[in-house]
């Protein structure tokens, strides 16, 4: 069990770990072409690890899930610890690499599943913020999903056993009333690996523009963002247009099963 004054998204030179009482996930950069994150469960223990080769668009990704694939390498990773140093969290590698990080956002858990009270006066972009607080986590024979949702950061960790889906990721949330802005700040992928140069940068608050969104699509204007416009709002759930004709469901209420935490 990880010390609740851990909990919250760290983040380093070369590094984010965000912590809560049941998950954390990590993104070390051991070197300029070489990522890996990892997944680790309070109960299941390192659930999962993907390394990401290369930079940018020429990288590559392969995947580590317990009791499936790549053993040896969950083992090693098993040996992994955070240390609380002052106002740091060390993660130290199995290997003795240490990552200093600092805190980033403080993560508060409650046992309350409760789902917030409908309030007409919350702004569309207030609701958004709220209803996207919690963490998940699904560990099935052909998929691992793990999340991590504060109102400044989405961290997310999806893997199959055979490597074809990979979406482990770092973003910067940003609302308003017009919809939804993230900036990924770390991304592995099948054919992706990346971090930001200065990871010291994701510190920052991330304010999206309104006029970038358009009426009915994703959009990617020059920010580096990802924009999700409103589609529909209403006082249980909230539409936004997605990319390809996709729409995303941002819901007030979340059912016990699909969250494991709720993040205050």
């Amino acid at each position: 069990m990880i010390a609740s004054n851990l909990y919250g998204v760290w983040i380093g030179d070369n590094s984010t770990v965000a912590v809560t009482e049941k998950l954390m996930i990590a993104f070390l950069r051991l070197r300029k072409d070489k990522i890996v994150s990892v997944l680790r469960h309070a109960d299941e223990g390192t659930v999962a690890v993907v390394s990401g080769y290369g930079v940018g668009w020429d990288g590559r990704s392969e995947v580590a899930l317990k009791d499936r694939v790549g053993q040896e390498l969950i083992d090693l990773h098993s040996k992994d610890k955070v240390i609380h140093d002052g106002d740091s969290l060390i993660y130290e590698m199995h290997d003795g690499t240490k990552f200093r990080n600092i805190l980033a956002e403080r993560i508060e858990v409650s046992d309350d599943l409760t789902p917030p009270e409908r309030d007409p006066n919350l702004s569309i972009a207030e609701r958004l913020e709220l209803w996207s607080l919690g963490s998940y986590f699904t560990c099935q024979d052909e998929l691992v999903m793990a999340g991590i949702d504060t109102r400044r950061y989405s961290i997310c960790f999806d893997a199959t056993p055979d490597g074809e889906a990979i979406y482990c990721r770092v973003g910067l949330n940003g609302y308003c009333d017009q919809g939804w802005a993230m900036l990924s700040t770390v991304c592995l992928r099948p054919n992706e690996v990346r971090m930001l140069e200065d990871n010291m940068a994701s510190i920052r608050e991330y304010r999206p523009n309104p006029e970038w969104f358009v009426s009915d699509s994703c959009s990617f204007p020059p920010d580096g963002g990802w924009y999700w416009p409103v589609k529909e709002v209403t006082d249980d759930y909230i539409t936004l247009h997605g990319c390809q004709g996709d729409t995303y469901w941002i819901h007030r209420y979340k059912d016990k099963d699909s969250y494991i935490e709720r993040i205050l």
